[in-house]
């Protein structure tokens, strides 16, 4: 299963869903008042979204890190260990 990140969309419009692997790159983007960051996706795709350049890299960077699964039971006897 691929990561997805949601974004608010730029301008109006409803929210937008981007499979993470296939931003290339990102810069910031402003027009008509509005501001936000176009996403430049495989196969030369240009997506306009309403977070800032610094909002997409640390979705990025949230998505990409999975946290280890630990066992509740296990966790359990952690805590309890405490």
């Amino acid at each position: 299963m691929s990561n997805v990140a949601s974004f608010k969309p730029y301008g109006r419009g409803e929210r937008v869903y981007v499979v993470l692997a296939n931003i290339v790159w990102f810069e910031s983007y402003s027009s008509n008042c509005d501001s936000g960051t176009k996403l430049h996706l495989v196969e030369e795709v240009e997506l306009l979204v309403g977070e800032s350049p610094n909002d997409v890299a640390n979705a990025i960077e949230l998505i990409s890190y999975s946290p280890p699964i630990i066992d509740p039971q296990l966790e359990h006897f952690v805590a309890q260990c405490k």
